[in-house]
Formats: structure tokens, C-alpha cells, sequence
């Protein structure tokens, strides 16, 4: 927000998280609440201050300017000299298409018994950018007919990309390989039988490997080769934390906010072009019906004179749909690999990277 020539910026945005949990991981504990009490008021101050001058820290020791929000902190430490990131634009909506969440499903209503169990996966997103991610959106894929693709899809060339196509999900397949969002709704489900949508090489590779059928083959973007555009980062902030854990007292601090760098810098890569900002409601915001009552001709939240509401912003050059379509795609691939181990029968309940199962 700005005031005349304050700026004011919202510290919540670099550490996403209640107050008193920051100052438990700097070492300044929050006090019991009591407006009156100067100390109180001084010590919640004390905590931002302390929790942004870290943050500070960490961006210098990296070459990278000081940003107002955790994610653009990832991206300039990711960009900066010392770790050296970049990637390249790819915001085609076709391609966003391809763009998925993680998995959440529930494979039986209710379990019980001494056998129950529950794993979870260490870091997964930013585990998944260790990976080989797509070199660009526009090279060719050689597929005039639809035995050209079964040949190209099934073969074990080096291929990265999205690709449109209609499959056929055989019903004797226990857990439905494919997201597909249902019309309407855009609701994310897991379906057997006929479907049609856009996912990424690597997944509907998967899925011909369990029995898929390639009914056909519509477009494609990607390319032939991949590279490791992440790696670094990754790897660097993974270390620094294990190494900060393995410590006798260790900086709670550091560790916590190396964790929120590695998991912000994958959602850099898939953000819209959009952000909310309040503006000015004026009178062509607003109409009359035949009953007297108002309606805005504008998105928004109304409050007072102004209209809170998404506002069009240009895309960074670092936003890629193709990468961030990967890293949730790699995710649900690993996922999976680990409900083939454990068995769709004893399957009870997925999310993202965990799994429940007898």
C-alpha cells in the first residue's frame, strides 16, 4: 500500500505464516497478548524486523536484491550470480492446459486395525526440479500419423513436452493414471475410459506403459532435449538446511526459510498474469436494475470508494507453464511409483505427496 511517499509492505508475503511461529524459529518468542503492555507491543515489532533482516541477509550472501514477497526473493536469488538461473518465457494457454495440481483421492471410505500406515514424501516439488525440464515449446515432434506417435511415445527416445490427444483408460486398471478436468467445474478427477486432454510426455508415457490405449494424437509442444534449470538452487538450499539440522542449535531462522525458498520458486513458474490491487469505483463500475438494486459490471470485492479486484499485469520473462506443468506432472509420477509399491488394494488415501494404505 502507499501512503503520499510511504510505502508500505506486507511482511506476511516473505514469511506466510501466524507471527508467533516466526519468532519461535528467530529465538523471540511472542508474548501473551496485551495491547497495553509496551514490551508486548515491542517484541512483535522485534520479531518482523528480525524475521526481514534475515530474509535481507540470506539475499545478499547471494547476490540477490532484497523483494517485497517470498516468491520474488526465489526467483532473484535463483537468478542472481552466485547460483545463476534462467530459464525462458512459455505462457501459451494450450499449454497451461496441460497444468495440473497435485493428487488428492480417497480410495475407500474408512480403514481400521493395527496395520495402518502413512509416508510421505521429503520435499517433493522441490525435489521434482532436480529433473530434466524442456529446452522450448517449438521443436517439431515428426507425428503425421497416429502410429508415428504409439511409435514415438513408446519408444525410449529423450522427448520433453505436452501433447493433446485422446486416450482409452481401461477399467481393470485399479488407479487411473491421467488428471482430467471435468467440464464446467474444472474439477480434477482420475477416470477409466475414453478421455481426452493435454498432459505431459512423461505421464501419458506412463500411462501406455500400464495399458493405455492412444486413440489419437492432436498437437503437441516441446522439445527433443532437457536440462537442468533448477538443479542448482535446489540443491544449494537442500544442503544449507541439512547442514543447518545437523547442527548441535541449530538456526531454526535459516532452516525454515530455506524450505519456503526451494517451495516458492516452482509456483514463480506457473503464476498468471494477474494480481490484486484496489482501485477507484466509479459510476461505470456500477448499474441500476428495473428493482433499484446495484450491480457491478466488475470482478471485485467493493469497500467504501474503492473495488478490490485482479488487475492485468505483464507475465515475467521467468513465468514457464511448460516447467511448471512439469514439476506437478513429476510429482504425481513419483506419487504413483509409490502406489505401485504399496498396491491398489491397500491404497486408502492420497495428497500430493503422501500416501495413508493398510
Amino acid at each position: 500500500a502507499r501512503w503520499k511517499n510511504v510505502t508500505l509492505l506486507d511482511s506476511s508475503n516473505v514469511w506466510p505464516m501466524p507471527l508467533a511461529k516466526v519468532g519461535k524459529s528467530i529465538g523471540l518468542e511472542k508474548m501473551e497478548m496485551d495491547v497495553e503492555s509496551e514490551e508486548y507491543v515491542f517484541r512483535d515489532v522485534e520479531i518482523v524486523i528480525e524475521a526481514m533482516a534475515l530474509a535481507e541477509r540470506i539475499c545478499i550472501q547471494y547476490g540477490a536484491d532484497m523483494k517485497s514477497t517470498l516468491g520474488s526473493i526465489s526467483i532473484s536469488i535463483w537468478q542472481a550470480g552466485v547460483i545463476g538461473g534462467v530459464n525462458w518465457q512459455s505462457t501459451m494457454e494450450d499449454i497451461r492446459n496441460a497444468y495440473y495440481g497435485g493428487r488428492v483421492e480417497l480410495f475407500r471410505t474408512h480403514a481400521k486395525g493395527d496395520n495402518l500406515y502413512y509416508t510421505d514424501i521429503n520435499s517433493l516439488y522441490p525435489a521434482m526440479m532436480l529433473n530434466k525440464f524442456p529446452d522450448g515449446d517449438d521443436q517439431y515432434f515428426d507425428c503425421e500419423t497416429l502410429a508415428e506417435a504409439k511409435a514415438l511415445f513408446l519408444s525410449d527416445e529423450e522427448l520433453y513436452g505436452v501433447i493433446h490427444c485422446d486416450v482409452d483408460i481401461p477399467e481393470t486398471i485399479r488407479v487411473a493414471p491421467l488428471p482430467v478436468k471435468r467440464e464446467g467445474s474444472g474439477e480434477v478427477c482420475f477416470p477409466v475410459g475414453p478421455a481426452s486432454g493435454w498432459w505431459t510426455v512423461h505421464e501419458v508415457r506412463y500411462a501406455l506403459s500400464k495399458g493405455c490405449a492412444l486413440k489419437k494424437f492432436r498437437d503437441a509442444y516441446g522439445s527433443r532435449t532437457g536440462s537442468y534449470y533448477y538443479r542448482s538452487f535446489v540443491e544449494t538450499f537442500y544442503r544449507l538446511r541439512k547442514e543447518e539440522l545437523d547442527k548441535p542449535q541449530p538456526d531454526e531462522g535459516k532452516t525454515l526459510f530455506y524450505k519456503l525458498l526451494m517451495n516458492n520458486l516452482y509456483g514463480q513458474l506457473g503464476m498468471k498474469g494477474s494480481v490484486t490491487r484496489s482501485i477507484h469505483l466509479t459510476s461505470d463500475m456500477v448499474e441500476v436494475d428495473e428493482e433499484g438494486e446495484m450491480h457491478l459490471t466488475r470482478q471485485g470485492i467493493p469497500f467504501g470508494t474503492k473495488l478490490l479486484t485482479d488487475i492485468a499485469i505483464p507475465l515475467p520473462e521467468h513465468v514457464n507453464y511448460l516447467h511448471a506443468a512439469y514439476v506437478t506432472s513429476y510429482g504425481r509420477l513419483k506419487l504413483m511409483s509409490y502406489m505401485d509399491q504399496v498396491g491398489a488394494e491397500n491404497l486408502i488415501y492420497c495428497d500430493t505427496d503422501s500416501l495413508f494404505f493398510v
